[in-house]
């Protein structure tokens, strides 16, 4: 049998396991530093693994392009690219995303998120393309009222071009959230194009 006691945010946990992997799920805190110790009081050895989880602050993402390029327009019902502070209270836009695979190797389970601010609200239709260089299509794809994911692999150099349709549903001040992919099972790879404040007008 091997026992252990954790401590961390001011809480202490204790316990027993054998043969077995025990979860501890630490309470989330406000504080830029949080401690945890792990202390071993049986005579078993004992492995521990800390994963950290969360969302960036919003503002404060770094752009990334390790293993993927990410590329992101946004273009009005005229046909024209726009910048997304331009669109206004009710215009109809399309998001088009581009993801390309630059690692040199095939990458299998990307997901893909695109956000929405609350200002924007995808079409009913919910219309979502895959197209690609190399007829390559997603496996899986969600569509939330603050999000749209997609699920796809793709072979060395190949890529995906998805069309998302979307409208201006309100006006005012909002933050339009990274747009982020990554490949579920490998750290290494990953693309970031931070997030942006935009004032959406009448």
């Amino acid at each position: 049998k091997a026992e252990y006691k954790i401590t961390a945010n001011n809480k202490q946990t204790s316990g027993s396991m054998t043969k077995q992997t025990v979860i501890e799920t630490l309470a989330a805190s406000d504080e830029s530093t949080q401690t945890a110790e792990i202390k071993n009081t049986g005579r078993k050895t004992l492995y521990g693994v800390l994963t950290a989880k969360g969302t960036s602050v919003p503002g404060t993402e770094t752009a990334k392009n390790d293993g993927l390029s990410l590329i992101v327009s946004y273009v009005d019902s005229n046909g024209n690219t726009v910048y997304p502070g331009s669109l206004k209270h009710g215009d109809d836009f399309k998001i088009n995303v581009r993801v390309t695979n630059t690692s040199g190797k095939t990458v299998e389970n990307i997901a893909l998120t695109v956000p929405l601010p609350t200002a924007w609200e995808i079409n009913n239709d919910r219309i979502g393309g895959g197209e690609s260089s190399s007829s390559t299509s997603f496996s899986y794809q969600d569509f939330k009222d603050e999000a749209v994911y997609t699920y796809f692999n793709l072979s060395s150099g190949s890529r995906i071009d998805l069309t998302f349709y979307a409208t201006v549903a309100y006006d005012g001040s909002f933050y339009i959230p990274a747009v982020h992919a990554e490949a579920m099972y490998d750290d290494s790879i990953g693309a970031i194009i931070p997030g942006i404040y935009v004032e959406q007008k009448k």
